[in-house]
């Protein structure tokens, strides 16, 4: 996959209302959902030069590594289930954690590095949409910093249109940096 020259990103509240609009069609059944204990099962509803829409679904202990979505903004909500989501601050140079629950909706731009996560049992499902579409997939991990703080080291990238490409395993995540 090579990366486009022209990305428009469109605004945060148009990615908002997109997905929240994708939530409810996924409440009345108008998508189905499946779910799969071994991995996340995920499809794409909609794809365009501007826009990505992405069905979800995650068992419990289903979750993503520490990463970004490599230069696309994004919004993402929960339709059913609750969601466990840990977001890097860079500002004070740690990983926060927060739990999304039906209805709950994050709107993010194009640095914004997280991990989410199925905690509970039952199955959780979300919709996620990014603009620019997606093409790369970065992914990190925090490590202590020599001053007592913490700081983002990216291990890998990976050019993809897919939110749930699979880190590269740690040898080729060195060959890749």
């Amino acid at each position: 996959m090579k990366p486009r020259r022209h990305r428009r990103a469109l605004p945060l509240a148009q990615l908002v209302e997109r997905a929240t609009c994708v939530a409810d069609e996924v409440r009345a059944e108008l998508h189905s959902v499946h779910a799969d204990p071994d991995e996340r099962w995920h499809v794409r509803l909609h794809h365009d030069d501007d826009v990505d829409v992405w069905l979800i679904s995650w068992t419990r202990e289903q979750g993503t590594q520490l990463h970004g979505h490599g230069g696309s903004s994004g919004a993402f909500t929960v339709v059913s289930g609750e969601l466990e989501e840990t977001v890097w601050d860079p500002a004070v140079r740690e990983a926060d954690g927060a739990t999304r629950t039906r209805g709950d909706v994050v709107a993010f731009g194009p640095g914004y590095v997280h991990d989410v996560r199925n905690v509970l049992p039952g199955t959780a499902v979300s919709v996620h949409v990014y603009s620019p579409p997606l093409e790369r997939m970065d992914f990190f991990d925090v490590e202590p910093d020599g001053d007592g703080s913490a700081r983002l080291v990216r291990l890998a990238h990976v050019w993809t249109d897919d939110p749930e490409v699979e880190a590269p395993a740690r040898d080729a995540r060195q060959a890749a940096s």
